[in-house]
């Protein structure tokens, strides 16, 4: 299953996947053509989006709520779980390959994936602020 994931914005009321330049200013777009699934990208500046957040996935596994690293997943069906909480690290009995993280590898079909969505706050302040200095640096170059 594809879930999403990532940076995304609304530009003329759709829904695009987004990849963002910050040094220019701007995103490109990326849709799906239906009829070739060819990956097709518009280029546009930051701050013509409409709204702007991101996608991110969470697992429960065994009841409890876990970032999933790793994903979609392993060829094999796997996903890596991980957590910096001890007592659920403890609990499941997950190693532990850094200073404050557990990582768990377990079957995609032991866990329940959510995927949620979040914004990002502040970014329409910075677009306009952007958006003033990209036109008086035009006006500057007259």
């Amino acid at each position: 299953m594809r879930y999403k994931f990532g940076e995304y914005g609304i530009y003329k009321g759709k829904e695009y996947e987004l990849a963002i330049s910050w040094n220019e200013k701007k995103c490109y777009l990326a849709e799906y053509d239906k009829d070739t699934n060819e990956r097709i990208q518009r280029e546009i500046y930051f701050w013509d989006l409409d709204d702007y957040y991101y996608y991110y996935r969470i697992a429960i596994y065994k009841g409890v709520e876990m970032d999933v690293a790793g994903f979609p997943r392993t060829p094999e069906g796997y996903v890596i779980l991980y957590t910096h909480d001890q007592e659920d690290a403890k609990k499941l009995g997950m190693q532990r390959p850094g200073i404050r993280e557990y990582e768990l590898t377990v079957k995609e079909s032991e866990v329940e994936i959510i995927v949620r969505k979040a914004k990002r706050p502040g970014w329409r302040e910075s677009a306009k602020k952007w958006k003033k200095e990209y036109e008086r640096k035009r006006e500057n170059d007259k």
